[in-house]
């Protein structure tokens, strides 16, 4: 009957597009848990391999600078040279993409998202800084469980599924790393990714 009745053009196309982006929401739950699922069994075979943490930036920076133009926020790479790790590339694609996606997501228009890279002794550095509302004390402690929503309505006008810095910390454990979530003097949030260099 409904498919019968006019409706007003607009309104379909609205309709249409919230079931499109509804339907990619799941698209994209289902895939971070069978990344996940792989990940946690064993199943994905690592390849640690050297990698040039410079070009890894860049190229993810590139991926998202889209993302970050179409909220009029800008995105600074900031990188040194020789700082290259041995990691597995797609794992630590995985991470730094959805950090930066985060920050992209989580940031209000106009905003400065950061992303640097930098050798200091025997590690690695990476750091995602944003200027979002940032994350309570009481909070930091359980970011990184799956499915833990800082703010549950906000995740979810923002389109989260409380897996992607789940996922960012597998990751980045299985190229024998950390990530922790630092204080940002400027507020938002400055995660630090830390990887032993290559030799």
């Amino acid at each position: 009957i409904a498919l019968r009745e006019e409706h007003d053009p607009a309104v379909l196309r609205d309709t249409i597009s919230s079931m499109l982006e509804e339907s990619q929401r799941l698209h994209d739950l289902i895939d971070t848990l069978l990344m996940l699922a792989r990940v946690e069994s064993g199943r994905h075979p690592l390849q640690h391999e050297t990698i040039d943490i410079n070009d890894l930036v860049r190229e993810v920076g590139e991926r998202l600078e889209v993302l970050a133009a179409e909220k009029q926020q800008r995105l600074a790479i900031r990188t040194s040279p020789g700082v290259a790790v041995q990691a597995d590339r797609g794992l630590l694609d995985q991470a730094l993409t959805n950090l930066l996606h985060n920050a992209i997501r989580f940031s209000p228009s106009d905003a400065l998202i950061e992303v640097s890279a930098v050798r200091r002794g025997g590690d690695v550095l990476v750091e995602v800084a944003d200027e979002g509302p940032g994350i309570a004390p009481e909070h930091r402690a359980k970011i990184f469980e799956r499915f833990y929503r800082v703010d549950t309505a906000r995740s979810r006008s923002a389109g989260g599924s409380g897996l992607g810095l789940a996922l960012a910390k597998l990751a980045i454990e299985q190229c024998d790393g950390r990530i922790d979530l630092e204080p940002s003097p400027a507020g938002g949030c400055l995660f630090r990714i830390i990887l032993p260099a290559a030799p």
